[in-house]
């Protein structure tokens, strides 16, 4: 017997307060929880452990989206890719991206202003190895 998947309907996504974890098939589950908090989650196996992948709460994403997003998911089991690392991974790069984007006065300003031996400077630091690349970086973005 083939398993069915699209079991839920809109109207009772719309209407459950109950909370639980109810299936609407190929690994698709509408979870909701206490307070009425409703949230589709995408449940996996891989190498051995089950995996719960986020899709988002059920005011954003409808009931179609989610099952298009499921069956993405899907189709990335089917490829050999793990969905979560490929997140994991989209994320990480994201952050990187914004790392280099940031400059060298960026990183350097708070510490500026951190305290020394437990004491709270009154006006900013200096910290004496910084301090030639400090005024370079000045000198180099125009400010005094």
């Amino acid at each position: 017997m083939a398993r069915s998947i699209g079991k839920l309907t809109a109207l009772f996504v719309a209407r459950v307060v109950k909370p639980g974890n109810y299936g609407d098939g190929g690994g698709l589950y509408l979870q909701v929880g206490e307070g009425a908090a409703k949230s589709w989650i995408c449940r996996y196996g891989r190498g051995g452990k089950e995996h719960y992948l986020g899709l988002g709460p059920v005011h954003t994403v409808t009931l179609a989206e989610a099952r298009a997003l499921a069956r993405e998911r899907r189709r990335q089991l089917l490829a050999g890719e793990d969905p979560l690392a490929v997140r994991r991974e989209a994320k990480s790069a994201e952050r990187l991206q914004a790392a280099k984007a940031m400059t060298f006065r960026e990183c350097a300003e708070p510490t500026r202003s951190m305290p020394r031996n437990g004491r709270a400077p009154s006006a900013p630091t200096s910290i004496p190895f910084l301090d030639p690349l400090w005024r370079r970086s000045r000198s180099m973005s125009g400010s005094s």
